[in-house]
């Protein structure tokens, strides 16, 4: 799953027009974030995350092309879109619904940067995937629904139980508690009991020094990064989770959460 998501998200790179070297080392970020690489300790299927870059790339793609001109290109695309949600859908659920908001926010973006709305041609060839994402997950995910409909629906209202499964402002900018040079220090200091939300396991979020400064530079530099930009702050505001929490302590700021 390293080895894939990494050459996913070279492609996707490489489809944005960006050079060789840059799309290595975007894939390589991506592959061995601090969060896929704690998962890689247990819960092996978040480490899934190679269909991701790939149903953007495809997603891209598809509205690249000039659906009313190409109305035959434009449904094998659908086609293949669908698939892949499907495919991510059986890899893990959570990354089905982050995809659902990525195509959301994709598509608002597109459309209001062109300052037009979409076509009906545009409107079909999105159905299509979606009846074809729904048609290949349906078999498996609705009985699973109906049997565990209790359950998720006690989880979902437990806030407690979602709030140790969001990120806490810190997990972003703290070094990972399994660095092999301040590991040992973080992981007493700030991964304690009344530490960062998560713990050492579900809080290693740290985006590295580096990461975190080029990522700075691009988003305030680079103009053409709409869809990007809104996706990074809408992903960043989700995964906080029902309330903000700073070093584990709530401030009381609440958020709409999924």
């Amino acid at each position: 799953h390293t080895v894939l998501s990494l050459l996913t998200m070279f492609w996707l790179a490489r489809s944005l027009n960006i050079n060789r070297l840059a799309a290595f080392f975007a894939g390589s970020a991506f592959a061995f974030s601090s969060y896929r690489v704690q998962h890689m300790y247990g819960h092996l299927s978040l480490t899934t995350t190679e269909w991701i870059p790939l149903y953007l790339l495809v997603l891209i793609k598809l509205f690249k092309k000039d659906i009313d001109r190409e109305p035959i290109s434009a449904t094998k695309q659908s086609v293949i879109l669908g698939i892949l949600f499907a495919v991510t859908m059986y890899s893990h659920p959570y990354y089905a619904i982050q995809l659902v908001v990525a195509s959301v926010i994709f598509v608002v973006v597109w459309y209001t940067e062109r300052r037009r709305i979409p076509g009906h041609k545009t409107i079909a060839t999105l159905v299509i995937a979606g009846l074809i994402a729904g048609l290949l997950i349906f078999p498996v995910f609705y009985p699973m629904k109906q049997h565990s409909g209790d359950y998720s629906s006690a989880v979902s209202k437990n806030e407690k139980y979602i709030r140790g499964f969001s990120a806490d402002l810190m997990s972003y900018v703290v070094p990972s508690p399994y660095h092999p040079v301040w590991g040992s220090i973080i992981k007493e200091k700030m991964f304690g009991e009344n530490g960062i939300v998560g713990g050492p396991n579900e809080g290693a979020l740290n985006l590295t020094v580096t990461l975190f400064l080029l990522g700075s530079v691009a988003f305030v530099r680079q103009r053409k990064m709409g869809y990007w930009k809104v996706l990074i702050l809408v992903g960043l505001f989700l995964s906080l989770g029902p309330q903000v929490v700073i070093n584990g302590n709530q401030t009381g700021i609440s958020l709409p959460y999924l």
